[in-house]
């Protein structure tokens, strides 16, 4: 599925992009990426054999139990910042 200037020029509108000078070369280039995408999908992943770890390795997993602690002062002593018996960390995501 190759794309004309009509749904380049759609697309960069949409985008709020302005490539009005520079259509041709944009045109081009993703065009040549969609061709490399087609080339991907026509791979014949029939012939693949599936993989399996070298190292026969096995992931452990543990089942996750909920402990109650009454003494939470003991827990949170060594924290840089408690409040109301719970950890205090800086906010990440603004």
């Amino acid at each position: 599925m190759l794309l004309n200037e009509k749904e380049i020029i759609n697309i960069s509108k949409n985008s709020k992009l302005d490539i009005s000078k520079e259509i041709a070369h944009y045109e081009s280039k993703i065009n040549d990426v969609l061709k490399n995408v087609e080339n991907i999908f026509g791979v014949d992943l029939d012939i693949l054999v599936e993989f399996t770890d070298p190292t026969e390795l096995k992931n452990i997993f543990r089942e996750d139990n909920v402990k109650i602690y009454e003494n939470k002062e003991l827990i949170t002593k060594n924290a840089p910042l408690e409040e109301d018996g719970a950890f205090v960390v800086p906010k990440i995501v603004g």
